[in-house]
């Protein structure tokens, strides 16, 4: 019998049953290591004013349809990369400004009018 691995490759039935166990078995690593790289975000309660301080590891559900107005991010503790997840459930826009010495890469106030948005904190900077 020939073998390339741990695979028979004159047995059909058999090679089939192999290819299928290690299809799933990469897609259960793989999807092991994506959660490893981003952890879960905390959903916040639903914000429906201004203010508030944000940073990475959350998600936002904001509701601007009372007008739009402006919440704070800032770095996260130990400058550590991350995500910061905003969701608009209702309303117009959201504008988003840093606190020192969180900053954006090139705005002072980053205006979000889409349904969703996903700010990046690389170490030192804000992106959107």
């Amino acid at each position: 019998m020939r073998t390339i691995k741990q695979f028979i490759t004159e047995d059909k039935q058999r090679l089939s049953s192999q290819l299928s166990d290690l299809e799933n078995n990469v897609a259960t690593e793989t999807s092991d290591i994506r959660a490893s790289f981003e952890p879960k975000a905390v959903q916040t309660p639903r914000i429906t004013k201004g203010g508030g301080v944000y940073t990475t590891g959350q998600t936002l559900i904001v509701d601007t349809s009372g007008g739009v107005f402006e919440i704070n991010v800032a770095n996260p503790k130990n400058n550590v990369p991350g995500w910061l997840h905003i969701i608009i459930e209702a309303g117009p826009s959201l504008n988003v400004r840093p606190i020192a010495p969180a900053k954006f890469n090139t705005l002072v106030v980053a205006s979000i009018a889409q349904v969703t948005a996903h700010m990046y904190f690389d170490g030192s900077n804000w992106w959107l």
